[in-house]
């Protein structure tokens, strides 16, 4: 074993390093990209169906796609929403703070 690390431990440590950046990098990706989709708030009585069909305009995802993207994306099951949440749905935000079209190829 000594003499493996003496060989090679530049190499081990030079993936090392290469593993935990790529990880971190994916994962400031991850959160930077949530960043760019409006948050709601969910009021009492609201379901999954009812934001897919309120936000149908701004959005091209059918209305299970749209569910499904928000339950993945909030980590939640779309039949138990608790209104006061925060969630973010997969309607993107521009710089004046309107929202614009989000495709399916987002999805």
């Amino acid at each position: 074993m000594n003499s493996l690390w003496k060989n090679y431990s530049y190499i081990i440590l030079f993936f090392s390093l290469i593993f935990i950046f790529a990880t971190i990098l994916v994962d400031q990706a991850d959160r930077r990209s949530d960043d760019n989709y409006i948050c709601i708030t969910i009021k009492e009585g609201d379901s999954l169906w009812k934001l897919a069909e309120e936000y149908s305009d701004k959005h091209h995802l059918t209305t299970s796609e749209f569910i499904a993207w928000i339950e993945k994306t909030n980590g939640i099951n779309g039949s138990y929403l608790v209104a006061g949440t925060t969630l973010t749905i997969p309607v993107l935000k521009n710089e004046q703070e309107q929202t614009t079209l989000v495709s399916s190829e987002k999805y």
